[in-house]
């Protein structure tokens, strides 16, 4: 243990808000994880075509793969707030007029165009929350949309969706920070989901028009989004994969995490059985060219100092396979494992195995990349909730020496 370990519990101790005891092995990787993952995440997206689907590869609980949509939602939810914005300024607050994006409020007398505006104008007003829930939930769940290869159709279904949407959904975007306390506080996380305003964006614009005018408005945004999201739609899927039931992976995670975590809608979401695979990584079940990230935390090749080399490089070659031109891989910690629990030769013997891995990638026209951290470096900037949990990772109370974040990238095809 570090000497900033056991500073940590001598005032944990001491707290009236200890958690209560956790028994068993845990993924302790958090926000430490995502913090280190995100820009190699990001780039995958960037650097991809297609259907993005990121598989997490054995990290107990499905945590990461949540961490990960979480990721992706706040990219996401950042995106539609600015072309929300764009709209509200050019189509709202801009001279109504025929060329205008709102040419049905050219209809509008002066009073009833000034309470529009004031409302559109709000950002935390229900009127634009919900324009920004309907725009951003179609993005979000745009799998059927992205398989219709004509964009004129394509721009019909969303148009479609999107009136559907605004004249029965009475769902808002709304953020939760969890476990408590402050956004953006140390070991506090954001969870986006929706929530009920109990009336509809149609209801709200038809009480500022007549009905007939407050149909045309919502043509006209609908027609917008129409034409601005046609051909940008993507569908986005994150997926977990252990060998280990799922059931049995969330028994004991209860064990092991924090009660105050328990009752999260983000650790309760970790148990979705739509989006977990019950497959061994020395067979993974996806194809090749099909996977645009790959995330391996206290997973292979940590785990896996029983496989022989030729057994590492089967999966490793999967793995590499998997990737779509572009797509990366990270393997976080990359280390030899070292402790009483191994030998003097088994220390030396991964340790060589380890480099042949990084060796066999790189022959095959992979592109290897790493990035070291001590204990030390890791542990200064782990919130409360991830420093309780470092007594239960195999890494922290075995592991010693550098911890690094292995990442493989697939070149992208030659133009």
């Amino acid at each position: 243990m570090t000497e900033l370990h056991n500073s940590y519990h001598i005032e944990a101790e001491n707290s009236p808000n200890l958690p209560d005891k956790i028994e068993g092995d845990a993924y302790a990787w958090g926000k430490t994880a995502r913090v280190l993952t995100e820009q190699q995440l990001l780039q995958a997206m960037d650097d991809t075509t297609g259907p993005f689907f990121a598989l997490d590869i054995c990290s107990s609980l499905p945590y990461y793969r949540q961490i990960m949509e979480g990721q992706y939602k706040q990219q996401l939810r950042d995106g539609t707030t600015k072309l929300i914005g764009s709209f509200i300024d050019q189509g709202v607050f801009k001279k109504p007029g025929a060329n205008g994006l709102l040419p049905s409020l050219a209809s509008a007398d002066s009073e009833q165009l000034k309470l529009f505006r004031k409302t559109m104008g709000q950002q935390k007003g229900d009127c634009r929350r919900q324009l920004h829930t309907a725009v951003f939930d179609l993005q979000f769940d745009s799998s059927e949309l992205a398989k219709i290869s004509y964009e004129d159709e394509q721009e019909e279904v969303i148009r479609k969706r999107l009136l559907d949407q605004m004249h029965n959904s009475t769902s808002i975007q709304a953020a939760f920070t969890e476990p408590s306390g402050k956004a953006g506080e140390k070991g506090n996380w954001t969870y986006i989901t929706n929530v009920d305003s109990q009336t509809t964006l149609f209801q709200k614009v038809n009480d500022m028009f007549p009905q007939e005018i407050a149909e045309e408005i919502l043509g006209d945004i609908e027609n917008y989004f129409a034409r601005k999201l046609k051909g940008q739609l993507r569908p986005v899927t994150f997926v977990s994969l252990d060998k280990i039931p799922l059931d049995k992976l969330v028994q004991d995670a209860i064990k092991c995490f924090p009660k105050k975590i328990h009752d999260t809608r983000f650790f309760k979401s970790t148990a979705s059985r739509d989006r977990h695979i019950m497959g061994d990584i020395n067979n993974l079940p996806v194809k090749e060219d099909s996977v645009s990230f790959i995330a391996n935390i206290e997973g292979f090749p940590f785990y896996f100092g029983s496989m022989d080399l030729s057994q590492k490089e089967s999966v490793a070659k999967q793995q590499a396979d998997a990737l779509k031109p572009g797509g990366k891989a990270v393997f976080f910690p990359w280390e030899v494992k070292r402790g009483d629990f191994d030998s003097p030769n088994s220390i030396a013997q991964q340790a060589k195995d380890l480099q042949a891995l990084e060796d066999f990638w790189a022959k095959n026209g992979y592109i290897v990349e790493k990035r070291g951290f001590t204990k030390n470096e890791l542990l200064a900037n782990m919130s409360d909730r991830e420093l309780l949990l470092t007594d239960h990772s195999p890494v922290f109370k075995k592991g010693d020496g550098i911890l690094t974040v292995l990442t493989l990238t697939k070149p992208q095809l030659a133009a």
